[in-house]
């Protein structure tokens, strides 16, 4: 029946509605996880720039960064300045060292609960609204649909209502027709035959006569004197007929409009779904592809870590080795004052090497003199020596006396040049020498005087 077409149409309308819903739900779930890989490849990507330019600063070069990013590496290109965006990669994107790392997980855990906790009070809100609404339509339709329903059983309770008086005035007609009944029973079957053809038809056949024979010419037979005109109720109830098949039709047309809108619209869902379908195939492809794209930088990135420990450690052991040399650099510095300060010491050594020398000098001048005084004194001594024998020899004795004076002078001398010898340490050489040279003077002094 009709009723029963409205309600599989309504049915199947409200399936396709449904997978419609459903699939735009999968392919806005799609679309929010490709711009969630886009963005973590985005930051992994600000990760490998930073971490390079981590190790070109260990290593003391400059960093270029890449085409695409920011002319910094702690500054992200993409991201308007003060926007979301920039605030998050600035501060929970970018580590250098695993101290940095566990503080951002950290504050990636918190702000992750956060949002968890307003995502699931949003979802919950906007699913109950949500459900509100798909009762309030439901309820909408049902309403609507029982009202058509009742129209429906209304019309369908008038058209019997209506058939039943018809047959009816069709009986009356019948007993009050006597000698005129076949052309009663043609006329009843006229007016069911128009009937069933058009309202209109059934109308003109009760109230319309045609030429013919008898039974053509009067559809309904003229009432013989005395019987009750039923003709005018019949018309009546005809017309009411009439009136109630062009209703009929009109909701029948309604209602057909109604499917075939449903239907379109089904089939619009149908389109609508196929298409999701198709986008969400070519997003879950583009997944993928960001996937592999995602894991050949966590490789990369994992790289770029092993390298960083490495040039820590690199760092570490040059720190280590300046130290040592900084220590050696202390050490030979110490060395370098103690050597100036044997320096000095020896210095003043050698001014007092030079001081006994100078007083030896001093000493040989002095004994040089006496030497000279006591030739002289022998040369006049020896002059003299025929004419003063006598005091000659007393002279010589004194001379003796002198001589072995000398003798002890140059004795308490000679020790004393030795004990300048043992303080200078070696230094007076030239003293001994000067000392030396006098006593062979002096020897040769003794023997002249010997003589």
């Amino acid at each position: 029946s009709m009723l029963a077409r409205l309600d599989d149409a309504a049915s199947e309308a409200r399936r396709q509605a449904t997978n419609a819903m459903n699939a735009e739900a999968e392919a806005k779930a799609a679309r929010r996880e490709v711009e969630a890989r886009e963005a973590q490849a985005k930051d992994l990507g600000h990760q490998v720039a930073v971490l390079l330019a981590e190790v070109e600063k260990l290593k003391g070069g400059a960093f270029a960064p890449p085409a695409g990013m920011g002319t910094s590496p702690a500054t992200p290109a993409g991201d308007a300045p003060g926007s979301a965006g920039a605030v998050i990669s600035e501060r929970l994107v970018a580590f250098t060292d695993v101290a940095a790392l566990q503080e951002q997980n950290a504050q990636l855990r918190m702000s992750l609960r956060t949002l968890a906790a307003e995502a699931e009070a949003g979802t919950s809100s906007a699913r109950e609204e949500a459900q509100r609404e798909f009762d309030g339509k439901a309820a909408d339709m049902m309403s609507e649909l029982e009202k058509l329903k009742a129209s429906r059983q209304r019309q369908e309770a008038a058209v019997e209502a209506i058939v039943r008086q018809r047959d009816l005035y069709l009986r009356l007609l019948q007993e009050a027709g006597g000698a005129g009944a076949v052309g009663t029973a043609a006329a009843a079957v006229a007016v069911t035959a128009a009937a069933a053809l058009s309202p209109s038809a059934a109308a003109r056949a009760a109230v319309s006569p045609r030429g013919g024979d008898a039974a053509d010419r009067v559809l309904v037979p003229s009432l013989t004197a005395g019987e009750p005109d039923f003709r005018a109720s019949y018309t009546e109830v005809a017309e009411k007929l009439a009136i109630l098949k062009t209703e009929g039709e009109e909701n029948a047309r309604l209602l057909r409009a109604e499917v075939d809108k449903y239907r379109e619209e089904a089939s619009k869902a149908r389109a609508e779904r196929a298409q999701a379908q198709s986008e969400a195939e070519f997003e879950r492809s583009r997944q993928a592809r960001l996937v592999e794209a995602q894991d050949a930088k966590r490789v990369e990135i994992e790289q770029l870590a092993a390298r960083n420990a490495e040039l820590a450690g690199q760092i570490t052991e040059a720190q280590r080795q300046l130290h040592a040399a900084v220590l050696a650099q202390g050490a030979a510095e110490d060395r370098a004052l103690q050597a100036d300060v044997a320096k000095a010491a020896v210095a003043a050594e050698k001014e007092l090497v030079a001081a006994a020398e100078a007083r030896a000098t001093a000493e040989a001048a002095t004994a040089s003199d006496e030497r000279r005084r006591l030739a002289a004194a022998i040369e006049g001594a020896t002059k003299g020596s025929e004419l003063r024998e006598a005091e000659a020899s007393r002279e010589i004795g004194r001379l003796s006396e002198e001589l072995a004076a000398a003798r002890r002078d140059w004795a308490d001398a000679q020790r004393d040049l030795g004990a300048e010898r043992d303080r200078a340490r070696g230094a007076a050489e030239r003293a001994a020498a000067a000392a030396a040279e006098v006593q062979v003077k002096a020897e040769a002094a003794d023997a002249d005087t010997a003589r």
